[in-house]
């Protein structure tokens, strides 16, 4: 093979792999770090304000759907769904939105207030 092949084949190859680098290759999603601050209430209903960082690893936007609490006490459910999105962890008249996907684009950091409920006798 001549010098313009190998130069060929080796651009070539640097420009696939520069594709997968940048717009192909998995990730993941992750939460960072254990929260330092949540509020809680568990008369009749199981209520938990925890504020959330997000992760994303990928090269492209990645969404946060659906996201559940588990936990391992006797006496509370095993499983908490998401229900809303807070401004702040404290809860306050009004500053409560419905649940909603959280989008995290690629390489960045997203911080989310998530509220968890359900009736604890189930």
């Amino acid at each position: 093979m001549d010098p313009s092949g190998i130069i060929a084949t080796c651009a070539l190859a640097f420009t696939i792999g520069a594709f997968w680098w940048l717009n192909a290759r998995t990730g993941k999603l992750w939460i960072v770090g254990e929260p330092r601050s949540y509020a809680f209430a568990a008369s009749g209903d199981l209520v938990l304000n925890l504020p959330l960082v997000f992760t994303n690893s990928r090269p492209l936007a990645a969404v946060a759907i659906n996201l559940r609490l588990r936990l391992d006490t006797p006496g509370f459910p095993s499983v908490v769904p998401f229900i809303a999105t807070r401004d702040a962890v404290q809860p306050k008249e009004g500053g409560r939105e419905m649940a909603a996907s959280i989008v995290i684009q690629g390489g960045k950091l997203a911080s989310s207030v998530a509220s968890s409920s359900r009736d604890r006798m189930t």
